[in-house]
């Protein structure tokens, strides 16, 4: 299936595939330690009575700031299209 275990194959001098330890597993439904303790860390999310369309064009007005800024979401896109050229190079390195 289409986005399942859609993993690229590993070169043959990767090594072993380590997941990284940081990342916590799926969730089974109950809430984590880890998670409450992270709780009092989390950004506060201003309230606006605006929807993210909304949000959008009063940013770009200049009236409100975005919430996903584009100083992050520029760079992001551009690692997240240049892993996907790569995948459909079927190439792991450049």
């Amino acid at each position: 299936m289409l986005g399942q275990k859609n993993l690229p194959p590993l070169p043959a001098d990767f090594g072993e595939s380590v997941v990284d330890p940081n990342i916590p597993p799926p969730s089974t439904g109950k809430t984590e330690s880890k998670a409450k303790d992270m709780a009092s860390q989390l950004p506060v999310v201003p309230k606006s009575p605006s929807n993210h369309f909304a949000i959008f064009l009063r940013a770009c007005k200049g009236e409100e700031k975005c919430r996903s800024s584009f100083d992050i979401a520029g760079p992001l896109s551009q690692v997240l299209v240049l892993g996907v050229t790569a995948q459909r190079m079927n190439r792991n390195r450049f």
